[in-house]
C-alpha cells in the first residue's frame, strides 16, 4: 500500500511539472497585456522615464512561447515627450524582452 501512494505522489508531481512547464493558462493576451502594465508601473516613478506613448511602441504581436511561461517583446522610447500630441513624426525605439513566469512579482 504504502508503494502505491509514493508512485501516487510521483506521477501527481511529474505531471504538475509538466503542466506548469507547458503554462497554458497564460496566453498571449494576457502575456501581453502583464508585460505592458509592468513596463508602465516600473517607469511610473522614473521622472524622465521610458514610455510606451509612441508610434509603433508597445507589446509586439510576436509572443513567443518559452518554457514556464512567454516570451513578450516590448517597443518602448525613452526621454521623449509624454504628450502624444507632441510627439516628433520619427522617434528612436529600443527593444527589451520580458519573460513572465507563474509568479507575482
Amino acid at each position: 500500500m504504502k508503494r502505491y501512494i509514493l508512485a501516487f505522489f510521483f506521477l501527481l508531481s511529474i505531471s504538475l511539472i509538466v503542466t506548469a512547464y507547458w503554462s497554458p493558462w497564460l496566453n498571449d493576451s494576457t502575456a501581453r497585456s502583464l508585460a505592458v502594465n509592468h513596463f508602465i508601473e516600473f517607469n511610473s516613478s522614473i521622472q524622465d522615464g521610458c514610455g510606451i506613448i509612441c508610434k509603433d511602441c508597445g507589446a509586439k504581436e510576436n509572443v513567443q512561447w518559452v518554457p514556464f511561461g512567454r516570451k513578450v517583446t516590448i517597443e518602448y522610447s525613452c526621454g521623449g515627450p509624454i504628450d502624444p500630441a507632441t510627439l516628433p513624426k520619427k522617434q528612436s525605439s529600443n527593444c527589451c524582452c520580458l519573460i513572465y513566469r507563474n509568479s507575482k512579482t
